[in-house]
């Protein structure tokens, strides 16, 4: 898969033909250029994509937050959205394209901006949310259709709670739970 590829499926949603490369000077191919890495990072933002997760030990920075934590950390270049920041029970926030904590040393687990050469990365899961998205946002520029522009937001919501729920299989830790729920609604 590549980001052509997912432009083609938004256009095939929206009854479009498909283009050959973003970069190609069809109206069509215009408009998914535009858009394509704000929805693609706005879609990596909206849950925590399996595929989409990095793990870090993020640099420390020689210089301190002016006040209320004692360290900075450098968030990676690539960072989309924390997943996890360790160790438990430090305090933390994000401000900028740094972490705040009262750490020195933190575990970082956060989704990455997938790139054009790393997009066999992207699952087909993940494809069709940011496919479906990118139809919902182009919609009525591309088609000037409301209607339709509705059931790509539907499409859309919908990729993310079969997501979420196929997220929730891909954790050894959420397995253990939802085999305990599973085991307790059998009982009761």
């Amino acid at each position: 898969m590549n980001f052509t590829d997912i432009a083609n499926s938004a256009l095939i949603k929206l009854g479009q033909d498909r283009i050959a490369a973003l970069s190609d000077t069809t109206n069509n191919a215009e408009v998914m250029n535009t858009r394509f890495e704000m929805v693609k990072r706005a879609t990596l933002r909206d849950k925590p994509w399996q595929c989409a997760k990095k793990r870090v030990l993020p640099a420390l920075l020689v210089t301190e937050p002016a006040f209320g934590y004692t360290y900075e950390h450098q968030l990676p270049t690539d960072y989309i959205r924390v997943i996890d920041i360790t160790p438990t029970g430090t305090f933390w926030r994000i401000e900028g394209q740094k972490i705040l904590s009262n750490s020195n040393t933190l575990e970082l687990v956060y989704i990455w901006d997938i790139d054009e050469d790393n997009a066999q990365d992207i699952d087909d899961l993940l494809g069709e949310a940011i496919a479906y998205h990118l139809a919902w946002d182009t919609c009525v520029k591309i088609t000037n259709d409301g209607a339709l522009r509705d059931q790509m937001e539907r499409g859309y919501r919908m990729t993310l709670a079969q997501g979420a729920y196929v997220s929730s299989t891909e954790d050894s830790v959420n397995q253990a739970q939802i085999t305990s729920w599973t085991t307790a609604i059998r009982v009761v």
